[in-house]
């Protein structure tokens, strides 16, 4: 999966150096730009030390690039220096109907410039009084034009990195409701939301990450409570409503009317771009990074979260369109031109969004026999899953690949043939197949979500959507939402009916580490109400069921103490019943089961049921049990290749072994018939026939 990532990866970057089409730039540092759709006029704020038009606000014609007129400011100080993230600081805001600009001094105290918009003249200043702003540290850092009140604005004051208010001024007049510090567990954004008294306010310093919702009154302005999570990732610089989507720099986007995650633009330059665009007519958005050699641009489908378009523009290439720091604001002009700034150095660029590189769509390449008993599918997949009945494979692709990613496709192995892709969501995760093949669960960690698909045609019927357990989490929990979303880590199809299935949830610590948040049981889309919370003891990081789906075996690897829990399945949910420590024996080890019989990816053989240690393998890797042979299959890469072998479960001797001319890592080792094996690895799908054993 990495060497996919990376090869694609290297051939974007080596189809874009190259010159950018109607790419072009103008001298002047701005500090801040707005543009107005309408009206096609586009408004820079300048730094004092701006050598052409310093401490100024200037129209800007976007189609040529030059500068029609400016105004100076009178405030000193007008300007000032971007402060480090994650502060978010605006200093030039639009009225609703474009009649009226407001440039912000975010000194202290900080001072508000009201412009009318047509004719470029000041109309006023006035200060902003914000309660707790008593000296130099604390000053408004942003602004925003409330809906239908041409005179209003909505305030976020800051001290430092931590202290923020939000008021809601009419002129120089602050209504008396006003949300306070305490109130906001540390802000330092605010984003109109789909509604005009709607107003999200964003915590990018702290590790919660959260969003706080507050309802504009003519009272003022009070809090609702917080929404989830946004982003396990980071800090961010800008925020967008779109369509009751909100998105953020970093790549996250959430649904803010139901309160959870709609998905997940991935990409690992997306994750610290500093600058975006939305494009509601073409469902596009784009996003801005930069890094030592120069500035990424890349676009995406809002819709499917897929690739569309990337643009990279090396420093030595094109002097006059790179950037020598990260973008500090995007904006998209009614012509189709990316408008981009830095504000540290005396230029705009305009980048035309037809300048993108198209990425040519992903097709599925057929099948390849590599030796009588092996076959590769070359494909980019990530998760996999048998379904043993119908004798059919199952897996997913990431949202990385253009025109095929977010999807999950059927393949029957022994005809080669592959589905279509099959649009699932954003960013899936584990999948498995019900026990009589009648559906396929595909978790979806983007969307935080488990979709179900009916089977045949792959059409998805029903959306499940776990919230986090876990009483250690209840601090993130918000007003609006009594539980916050959780992502899944496995799905267990219990075997009493299709219907219903066990999942084990997570919580993403940041984008790498996965906290086990609890175990829960579901029929259909409705949770069962017993359910084992994430606790120290009984933590579970890989599992397993047994045949009659009473149990589920867990095996925490995660933590020196390696242990191996007990949870009985039963009519009101999931309940733990034991754990022992120490059954375990390293770090991200993996358990599969056939009923009670496990093994486990560092070589030990247990009875679940004890449990006891019966055995240990002479050789560990990927396995797979079949207790009915009293046989552990074991996957392990060996040279340059890799190599199955068969061992008595009980003696533990070696019965067979073949030599595979896989190359490791590999993942998802699964059996999807009697002698039918199937492992994942960066190479695609491979089918290995056990008759090759000798």
């Amino acid at each position: 999966m990495l060497q996919w990532l990376a090869a694609w990866l290297l051939t974007c970057s080596l189809a874009a150096a190259q010159p950018v089409a109607g790419g072009r730039s103008i001298n002047i540092n701005a500090n801040d730009a707005v543009y107005d759709r309408a009206s096609g006029r586009l408004y820079a704020v300048t730094r004092p030390d701006s050598s052409e038009v310093p401490q100024s606000v200037v129209l800007i014609d976007p189609v040529r690039g030059v500068i029609v007129q400016s105004t100076p400011l009178p405030v000193y100080g007008m300007i000032i220096q971007p402060v480090p993230l994650p502060i978010y600081e605006q200093s030039i805001v639009l009225s609703e109907d474009g009649r009226h600009l407001y440039a912000l001094a975010t000194g202290f105290p900080s001072v508000v410039v009201r412009i009318d918009a047509a004719s470029m003249s000041i109309e006023s200043q006035y200060t902003l009084e914000m309660p707790g702003c008593f000296d130099s540290n604390c000053r408004v850092v942003q602004v925003l034009p409330v809906a239908g009140q041409d005179r209003t604005l909505i305030a976020l004051a800051m001290s430092g990195n931590t202290l923020g208010a939000v008021a809601v001024f009419d002129d120089d007049r602050r209504r008396p409701k006003i949300v306070e510090h305490a109130q906001l567990e540390d802000i330092s954004l605010i984003v109109q939301g789909p509604e005009p008294d709607l107003i999200y306010g964003y915590n990018g310093i702290t590790t919660a990450w959260h969003l706080t919702r507050m309802r504009v009154s003519d009272e003022g302005i009070q809090r609702e409570g917080n929404a989830p999570q946004i982003s396990p990732t980071g800090f961010n610089r800008a925020l967008a409503v779109s369509r009751r989507i909100l998105y953020s720099s970093n790549g996250m986007a959430l649904d803010v009317e139901k309160g959870g995650y709609a998905g997940q633009f991935r990409d690992p330059e997306v994750t610290f771009a500093t600058a975006f665009a939305i494009d509601e007519e073409a469902n596009r958005i784009f996003f801005a990074t930069r890094n030592q050699y120069g500035t990424t641009y890349q676009s995406f489908d809002v819709r499917t979260f897929l690739p569309v378009a990337r643009l990279r523009v090396e420093n030595p290439d094109a002097k006059n369109l790179a950037m020598p720091f990260a973008p500090r604001r995007m904006l998209l002009t009614r012509e189709g031109d990316l408008v981009v700034f830095d504000s540290q150095q005396s230029q705009m660029v305009f980048l035309p969004a037809a300048a993108l590189t198209p990425y040519e769509p992903y097709v599925l390449p057929p099948m390849e026999r590599v030796t009588p008993h092996v076959s590769l599918l070359p494909a980019p997949a990530a998760f996999l899953a048998a379904d043993a009945v119908n004798q059919r494979l199952y897996f997913t692709m990431l949202g990385h690949i253009a025109g095929s990613g977010n999807s999950v496709v059927a393949l029957d192995p022994p005809s080669g043939w592959t589905s279509d892709p099959v649009f699932a969501g954003s960013d899936p995760g584990p999948l498995a197949v019900s026990k009589t093949g009648k559906y396929v669960y595909v978790g979806l960690q983007g969307e935080r979500v488990v979709r179900r698909f009916s089977v045949p045609g792959l059409s998805a019927d029903m959306t499940i959507t776990p919230f986090w357990i876990g009483d250690f989490r209840t601090f993130w929990v918000g007003g609006f939402r009594n539980r916050a979303p959780a992502i899944t880590t496995h799905i267990l199809p219990l075997p009493e009916s299709d219907e219903s299935i066990a999942l084990i949830q997570g919580a993403l610590r940041n984008q790498y580490v996965v906290d086990y948040d609890g175990t829960t049981v579901y029929d259909g889309a409705v949770r069962r109400p017993h359910v084992v919370p994430a606790d120290f003891d009984g933590n579970i990081t890989s599992a397993a069921m047994s045949a009659d789906g009473t149990w589920i075996y867990g095996l925490q690897g995660t933590m020196d103490s390696f242990e191996f829990s007990q949870v009985r399945i039963q009519a009101d949910g999931a309940k733990l019943e034991k754990f022992v420590r120490s059954i375990g024996s390293s770090f991200d080890e993996k358990i599969s089961c056939d009923d009670f019989l496990c093994a486990t990816t560092a070589g030990t053989v247990l009875d679940a049921n004890g449990p006891t240690k019966l055995a240990r393998l002479p050789k560990a890797g990927e396995v797979i049990v079949d207790r009915a042979r009293g046989t552990v299959y074991v996957l392990r890469s060996a040279g340059t290749g890799s190599e199955l072998l068969e061992y008595d479960a009980w003696t533990v001797q070696l019965l067979r072994h073949m030599a595979l001319p896989i190359r490791g890592p590999f993942w998802c080792f699964v059996r999807w018939a009697s002698d039918q094996f199937a492992v994942l690895s960066e190479d695609g799908v491979w089918l290995i026939a056990a008759a090759g054993l000798a």
